[in-house]
């Protein structure tokens, strides 16, 4: 990972795509064309550009073969293939918005008579975050299938805790690991926005963390399950390594712990396919993890019997609680 790799990286383990949701498409196409060049352009050149992306069409009699019949499709269909335009003004008017939030920069040429236009080192932030959005959305929707078949690896308990480092909770998976526990608690990211009226509450708890401790008592849970591990969560002020020993702190004696996170890519040795699978590294840089690493970071906890699994794109490290407890006075 280079200088701005790691820079860009660094941000985007904090901000996301919803951080930008003022800009319009056409915004976001402006900076992607403009991120391709190392030098200044000149703004005609690259209003040409982006009005061509715009304002093509494909062939009309083509798009005749397709299906319109369903009223979804005729009302899809009659709104793309209207035809787009796109004016200077418009152009012009972004360049301005983009300007003023750093994301490029404009100067006059030598002749006095044209703009230039070029990138700063922001420029390539905002597709960026579009494609990790995607990533997450859209091509790695399947995760949740994959996060249930893993649960083969986890031990059941009676009183079982779920802690979430993403935005969001999976609870196909939560309902799953309750119908065989007497409680599950939820741990999640943001406790104000979690609402789970619809689930049952005799079963289904949420805990939160107070000053850095989980609200549980010592040796609480027979099992505690990390579905979306990641190397900076962002979880209550606390890096992972902490999170984990307050993980185990709450975890009977030889309580079982799982950790699921995602599997390196290996490269290729085609030249296009490598890029895609780089970038997808660097998009996803936060939640990817060497077998040796989640594995050191299981040790560092005070876990025994790790293992580390891969399956599926998924990376599931699992092992037993044997930190010395205050409690036991002794190792465990």
């Amino acid at each position: 990972m280079n200088k701005e790799e790691k820079e860009f990286y660094d941000y985007a383990a904090y901000y996301d795509i919803d951080d930008f949701t003022d800009l319009s498409i056409a915004e976001v196409a402006i900076l992607q064309f403009l991120a391709r060049y190392s030098s200044p352009v000149v703004r005609h050149e690259l209003y040409t550009q982006i009005k061509q992306f715009i304002e093509f069409q494909e062939d009309p009699s083509k798009l005749s073969l397709i299906n319109k019949s369903s009223s979804d499709n005729e009302k899809f269909y009659k709104w793309v293939e209207k035809k787009k335009t796109y004016s200077t003004s418009s152009f012009y008017n972004s360049l301005d918005v983009l300007e003023e939030r750093g994301l490029l920069k404009t100067s006059k040429t030598e002749q006095k008579k044209g703009v230039k236009i070029e990138p700063t080192k922001f420029t390539h932030y905002v597709p960026k975050l579009l494609l990790k959005f995607l990533i997450n959305t859209i091509v790695l929707n399947k995760e949740e299938d994959r996060l249930i078949s893993s649960l083969k690896y986890f031990q059941e308990g009676k009183r079982v805790l779920s802690v979430w480092f993403s935005e969001f909770i999976v609870f196909s998976l939560v309902e799953k690991v309750s119908k065989n526990v007497d409680k599950m608690y939820i741990l999640p990211k943001n406790e104000t926005n979690l609402d789970i009226s619809i689930y049952r509450k005799d079963k289904i708890i949420v805990t939160n963390i107070d000053n850095q401790k989980i609200r549980e008592p010592e040796n609480d849970f027979d099992a505690v399950i990390v579905p979306v591990y990641k190397r900076n969560p962002k979880f209550y002020g606390m890096p992972r390594e902490q999170i984990l020993k307050e993980i185990s702190r709450v975890t009977k004696p030889n309580g079982f712990i799982c950790l699921i996170t995602l599997a390196d890519l290996p490269l290729t040795n085609n030249p296009y396919a490598d890029e895609l699978i780089n970038l997808y590294k660097l998009l996803m840089n936060n939640r990817i993890f060497q077998k040796e690493e989640l594995k050191e970071d299981m040790v560092k906890a005070g876990l025994k019997q790790i293992e580390v699994h891969e399956e599926q794109g998924l990376l599931i490290g699992t092992g037993f609680n044997g930190l010395t407890n205050s409690l036991t006075g002794g190792k465990i």
